[in-house]
């Protein structure tokens, strides 16, 4: 099992917030490095489970950042989904780190143009993303991102579930999860079950597609754990919370992407560092239980 690194510096789609995601592949992968240093022979010892984690050729390989064309929207969302399509072709499971949530789309759009059969989406975020258009932010923005996803011709919106959104939004974006059978585990509901129950739950609430995504925007933490984020929305997970869901998700989807971590606004190298776990969970929790114990 081969797992890939692939950065997307872009953040001219972020009409809203703060600009400055177009940084975080560069601090990310900095921030990966801590936790790559801890390879001995190809194998990690992870504390969490009391395991010691066997790879194939470390834990995950870099393929560098995607090479954009600075507001030049449909350019650089063509070549995202090529990057992205060819670390499939490769044989490699996509990690993709951002950038703005605009980029979600091509990176699903990517995925979806590479394989057979349906697709789902289990999608972390403060916030919907399902606006449509306006006459700010147009259609393409970091508002609309997992909407242009739904509209992918085998992408199943009722195999969409949305966890950690929190507060207010827009009541067109509720018609529109009504219309297209969208599932939410909100911020509060999430707390009140816990993370196991909302693994389970988002299992079942995803099932009956031949592929599924994890997008994590990091401001589906509280700002207290992700300082570094493109806009800050109170009552939010903690790193623990999203640490331990993705490890436990991880057998069940096959690629992930990580956005809004904005270097410019975090504390330190704080978010980054989360980002990286985030990144580093998701690949031990998706390698073989046989494979990690030998």
């Amino acid at each position: 099992m081969k797992f890939a690194y692939l950065g997307v510096p872009w953040d001219y789609t972020s009409s809203l917030g703060w600009p400055g995601s177009r940084y975080a592949p560069d601090t990310v992968r900095e921030a990966f490095k801590w936790i790559n240093m801890r390879l001995q022979s190809e194998a990690v010892y992870w504390l969490d489970r009391e395991e010691v984690v066997v790879t194939s050729g470390g834990l995950v390989g870099d393929r560098g950042n995607v090479d954009l064309v600075a507001y030049d929207v449909n350019e650089s969302f063509a070549r995202i989904e090529h990057a992205v399509g060819e670390c499939l072709d490769d044989g490699f499971i996509p990690l993709v780190v951002g950038g703005d949530d605009a980029v979600t789309f091509p990176i699903v759009k990517g995925l979806h143009d590479r394989t057979q059969g349906t697709w789902g989406m289990v999608h972390f975020d403060a916030h919907l993303d399902l606006m449509d258009s306006s006459p700010y932010q147009g259609r393409l923005s970091h508002s609309s991102g997992v909407r242009r996803v739904t509209e992918l011709p085998r992408f199943k919106s009722e195999a969409l579930v949305q966890l950690g959104c929190r507060n207010f939004n827009f009541p067109a974006s509720k018609k529109y999860v009504d219309e297209r059978g969208i599932k939410h585990i909100s911020a509060a509901e999430y707390d009140r079950i816990g993370t196991m129950a909302a693994v389970e739950r988002t299992i079942e609430l995803a099932r009956g597609v031949d592929h599924l995504h994890l997008a994590v925007d990091i401001d589906v933490l509280d700002p207290a754990f992700a300082p570094g984020a493109g806009a800050f929305e109170p009552g939010g997970l903690t790193s623990r919370q999203l640490l331990d869901f993705t490890a436990a998700l991880a057998p069940h989807v096959e690629s992930l992407s990580i956005a809004e971590v904005n270097p410019l606004t975090d504390f330190r190298t704080m978010t980054s560092s989360v980002a990286a776990n985030v990144l580093a969970h998701f690949v031990v929790g998706k390698l073989d239980p046989l494979d990690a114990k030998r």
